[in-house]
């Protein structure tokens, strides 16, 4: 094998390695959408049941009695409302649903990128 030979053989090698990389990445890109996707409706279904589990309380107690699984809807869908996340709350800046900065980074000390980039690296996890 001439040594041309072995820098295109190298090389095809280094492009190869290169696309699998960056499938790797796709693929991981594509992981983290679908987990994103499923926490979203898995809050917004415990935001309901917490609606309706609060309707009940308030506005039905002689005629339903409220269950042990009531008031937990109620007590995690306080959580979700009432509780700081900066990384889904970046989201919301990040796809324009929401532009008051000055709120987020009063909240959070950061700014809306700053906190994407973080809970991206492995050095400084944020909860999402």
């Amino acid at each position: 094998m001439t040594l041309r030979e072995k820098v295109r053989h190298c090389e095809q090698r280094y492009r190869a390695d290169e696309e699998r990389q960056l499938t790797d990445e796709e693929r991981r890109r594509a992981d983290e959408k679908t987990i994103h996707f499923l926490q979203c409706q898995l809050e917004d279904r415990l935001m309901r049941m917490r609606f309706l589990s609060t309707f009940k309380r308030d506005h039905l107690p002689g005629e339903y009695d409220i269950t042990h699984a009531d008031r937990e809807c109620i007590e995690v869908g306080n959580r979700l409302a009432y509780g700081a996340n900066p990384v889904r709350d970046a989201d919301f800046y990040l796809q324009g649903q929401c532009t008051d900065l000055n709120t987020f980074k009063a909240l959070y000390g950061l700014d809306p990128l700053s906190v994407r980039r973080l809970s991206e690296s492995s050095q400084y996890p944020v909860g999402s």
